[in-house]
């Protein structure tokens, strides 16, 4: 099955839907949104650091986690106490 576009169209789909493009340019962008829930149980988690073990995705930024705003702080916590290594931008 095939999916026509148009420059500008939004696209949503599942990860675990086989996708891709034919004919595309140097140019062209991809903006991607990963939406999860908080995972609650010990397969959720392992999944979750399954997937995203050694990819940047879930990197929490260091300045983050070393703000001087405590909102900004606690939209990484989670990461953090999951263990994922800070990255350094």
């Amino acid at each position: 099955m095939f999916l026509e576009s148009s420059p500008g169209d939004v696209l949503v789909f599942s990860e675990d839907l086989i996708h891709g493009s034919f004919g595309g340019r140097a140019t062209r962008r991809q903006l991607n949104l990963n939406f999860m829930g908080n995972p609650r149980t010990d397969e959720q988690l392992y999944y979750l650091k399954e997937r995203y073990s050694g990819g940047e995705e879930m990197r929490p930024l260091a300045s983050y986690i070393n703000s001087d705003r405590s909102r900004i702080r606690r939209m990484v916590a989670r990461l953090v106490e999951l263990g994922f290594e800070p990255a350094d931008l």
